[in-house]
């Protein structure tokens, strides 16, 4: 089995790979009857993190893409308790022709708790067909997360 994260080739366990960050509170109703933040309560967290991301890149550049969540992959480091804060560094690992790959850390206190690799399609919403990521977009993108790996 191949480690995806490590074929991201970015340490989303390290805080320093983040230039993005969105914190989010920990709900009583993120909490499971083991008394810790639940499995899904994390896939809200890191669609806090890409939509705050995702914001930022329209404010930016005036163009207001539609992005479809094509693939979410959760890697569980540690269990997080309520209350708290949960803190989310996104970024993008790759930027292709019509889609993107972001990658997130989840830290409590400093340490990582989880990390998540998502890819995400450009959508157009009239033809509900993929397109291309438009460059400014792509530009955006690039400079919000230093290094991405970047497809033609």
């Amino acid at each position: 089995m191949t480690d995806i994260f490590a074929e991201a080739g970015i340490d989303l366990a390290d805080p320093a790979s983040f230039a993005h960050w969105r914190d989010e509170s920990i709900r009583f109703s993120d909490v499971d009857m083991l008394g810790h933040v639940n499995n899904v309560s994390y896939a809200a967290y890191c669609e806090a993190g890409r939509v705050h991301l995702i914001r930022e890149v329209a404010a930016r550049t005036g163009v207001h893409n539609a992005w479809v969540l094509a693939r979410l992959t959760i890697d569980y480091g540690a269990e997080v308790m309520f209350p708290g804060t949960i803190r989310i560094g996104t970024r993008m690992t790759r930027i292709g022709t019509k889609s993107v790959t972001m990658g997130q850390g989840m830290f409590v206190e400093g340490r990582c708790v989880a990390r998540s690799l998502a890819a995400l399609v450009c959508f157009d919403l009239e033809s509900r067909k993929t397109i291309a990521v438009p460059p400014l977009v792509r530009e955006a993108l690039t400079i919000l997360s230093p290094q991405p790996t970047l497809v033609a």
